[in-house]
């Protein structure tokens, strides 16, 4: 419920301010719209970008979606690269973990 209701404000926003026609991967900037950064994305008709969640990247401008991480390398939130396992851990591409017990790693 409480995300519909976010999701129903930010539209009821874009509404308000004319951000309708914002087109996907765009943001409003003043009276015109500029790519979003990487490491975010930006679905039409909002007035802001959102930051690549974990375990996905976005390394170019204007992204309208973000890229999931194969199994191995991992990502944090905002990410512009899947960033390899450290030394004794291992990801399943949404987070890093440590080696279980057995002294193994996937995809390291």
């Amino acid at each position: 419920m409480r995300a519909t209701l976010v999701l129903t404000f930010a539209a009821l926003v874009a509404t308000a301010h004319g951000y309708t026609d914002c087109p996907a991967g765009q943001i409003p900037d003043r009276d015109q719209y500029k790519d979003s950064l990487t490491g975010t994305f930006s679905v039409g008709g909002q007035p802001y970008a959102t930051k690549c969640p974990e375990g996905t990247f976005s390394d170019v401008a204007g992204a309208s979606t973000c890229v999931m991480c194969p199994p191995g390398p991992s990502a944090s939130s905002g990410s512009t690269a899947c960033t390899l396992c450290n030394p004794g851990t291992f990801s399943t591409g949404l987070l890093q973990l440590d080696v279980l017990g057995g002294g193994w790693c996937d995809g390291c």
